[in-house]
């Protein structure tokens, strides 16, 4: 399993606990082959009780945001080599986010082309209007309970992409 996330939650290791945590300072240098194995916690995570953060990298503040992007650059580091060497699906950004629209921008000349896509509830042409400009393929839905459907019939976001949109929302 390769995850990255940017929520504090535990939930993707309540429902695997197999699932190898990673957080800052220590994650993995992605140039080496397998080495992005588990779930990474890019902004950090939260201890067990819920009560701290579990590591001293910790995102939470703009400030935080500041130095881990801008400053320190470390999640800007990460974020680029990981956008090098996989195929990303963002689940649950939304493209308007400062961040998200600034970090994606900045990083969208070195980005080959059909690496990035985006879940994004909506029709096709809208969901397609938000991410295009910043070098994202839309893969669009009608609403969560559709997109659940589909995943628990086996098929994966990007085998969704493949079938086309229409696959999707046959309804469209």
């Amino acid at each position: 399993m390769r995850l990255v996330t940017t929520n504090f939650d535990r939930v993707f290791e309540e429902a695997d606990p197999s699932l190898v945590p990673i957080m800052p300072p220590t994650l993995p240098d992605l140039t080496r082959p397998g080495a992005l194995n588990g779930i990474i916690h890019l902004h950090g995570k939260v201890s067990l009780d819920y009560s701290a953060p579990e590591s001293p990298e910790f995102v939470l503040s703009s400030a935080d945001f500041g130095r881990a992007y801008l400053a320190d650059g470390w999640a800007t580091t990460f974020m680029r080599v990981l956008m090098d060497r996989y195929r990303i699906v963002f689940v649950g950004y939304s493209a308007d986010d400062p961040p998200m629209q600034y970090l994606l921008e900045a990083l969208q000349p070195s980005v080959a082309s059909g690496r990035l896509y985006a879940l994004q509830q909506r029709e096709a042409s809208y969901a397609s209007g938000l991410w295009r400009h910043k070098g994202v393929t839309a893969i669009p839905f009608d609403g969560f309970p559709a997109l659940w459907e589909r995943s628990r019939h086996g098929r994966n976001a990007l085998e969704i992409r493949t079938a086309g949109a229409k696959a999707l929302c046959p309804w469209q």
